[in-house]
């Protein structure tokens, strides 16, 4: 009976205290539901009378009249203005239950065109501001290293409307090795080491790569067996994305872009410790910059091979895990600079190979072991 009786008077207490919390959520969703008709469809009211005047005769006399109108479409500072007001009597009602609102703008770092980012920034910035509303907008390096240097010398858009901003860098081997452990229990050290290289420390490719690192374990189970059938499913969808790059790109000179696709017509997907030797022939044979839409692609495609047979030669069945934790950090560098910097990549991942003597010895590096074959200041230059 305590337990009935207890259980009652919450009950009751709930509905006394959220009669009126009911009501108020209810209007704010009516007014969310009008803003919205009111941005996405242009509105027509219209009022009138009419009347029907009926005679013994049999004839009928009848009067309407109506009056319409079309709402003008908001301006700028009106859509700025009733966004900061809904925001503001959001909070208002749902101070009880929440303690602010956060607004994500994602992919503003998507947006090519300086000029183009920066308008889209000074558009929307009106809004930002609101009490117990926090803006999270995505930016690319260039908007935080043109933030960093804010005041020097001048003041832009960036500066004028972030109040901070937060650098995202990629995973370290830790920080991967805890993100995989949250989601997989049990997965061995080394297979840990070739998700990281793989993703280059990104999360987002490090989900891929761990899904696939899934898939792949019901038919192979060993380290070796495991990379090779990684490296043939990655090198099959880059060659084809790397082959339909090349075939719109003019000839320059005597480069012609079918050079290259027949060159990725010949990558083995099966057999990976071969692929240094393609790389040689693919990479742009040039002392000049980079200059051609092409010679960069030939650069892209030339590092990601090499890339690829340095995954296979180290990550076998007989790794030996000691000594190696900065030559796995390494080459996940490596992997992150293939995204920015291609020449920056190959020359770090020749050092790389020179160090562990695979330049010279192709194949599966049985015995390097990076504190017999490298100084720790190779690894500190490749990790600054």
């Amino acid at each position: 009976m305590t337990k009935g009786i207890s259980r009652a008077v919450r009950r009751l207490h709930g509905w006394l205290s959220n009669d009126r919390i009911s009501s108020q959520l209810e209007a704010l969703r009516a007014l969310a539901h009008q803003q919205l008709r009111s941005i996405r469809f242009l509105q027509t009211h219209t009022s009138g009378w009419s009347g029907k005047v009926s005679v013994p005769s049999g004839t009928d006399m009848s009067m309407t009249r109506s009056l319409a109108k079309a709402e003008q479409p908001w301006t700028h500072p009106e859509v700025v203005g009733r966004l900061r007001d809904f925001f503001e009597l959001s909070i208002d009602v749902l101070a009880n239950q929440i303690s602010g609102i956060v607004v994500t703008i994602d992919d503003v770092d998507k947006i090519a065109d300086p000029d183009e980012a920066h308008q889209f920034l000074n558009e929307i910035k009106g809004v930002f501001g609101v009490p117990h509303c926090l803006f999270l907008v995505s930016v690319s390096d260039d908007a935080l290293t043109s933030f960093e240097r804010r005041g020097i010398p001048a003041r832009d858009a960036f500066d004028s409307a972030f109040t901070s901003m937060i650098n995202v860098r990629p995973f370290t081997l830790e920080q991967s090795r805890t993100w995989l452990a949250h989601r997989a229990l049990g997965i061995p050290e080394p297979f840990v080491w070739l998700c990281h290289c793989m993703s280059g420390g990104l999360p987002r490719d490090l989900g891929r790569v761990a899904l696939t690192l899934y898939d792949l374990q019901r038919d192979h189970s060993q380290l070796s067996s495991v990379t090779h059938a990684m490296l043939a499913q990655d090198l099959d969808i880059k060659t084809r994305a790397f082959a339909q790059t090349a075939k719109p790109l003019p000839r320059t000179g005597d480069d012609d872009p079918h050079t290259l696709i027949k060159h990725l017509s010949n990558v083995p997907l099966n057999y990976h410790l071969d692929l240094a030797s393609l790389a040689q022939r693919i990479w742009p044979d040039t002392d000049s910059p980079l200059d051609t839409e092409l010679a960069r692609l030939r650069a892209e495609v030339a590092c990601y091979l090499v890339f690829c047979q340095t995954i296979a030669e180290i990550f076998h069945d007989q790794l030996d895990p000691v000594g190696k934790v900065d030559a796995v950090t390494a080459l996940a560098k490596v992997r992150q600079h293939m995204a920015l910097d291609t020449p920056l990549a190959w020359n770090v991942l020749m050092d790389f190979r020179a160090a562990l003597n695979l330049a010279d010895q192709p194949g599966v590096c049985m015995a390097c072991d990076l504190t017999k074959r490298a100084s720790g200041q190779l690894w500190n230059s490749s990790t600054d």
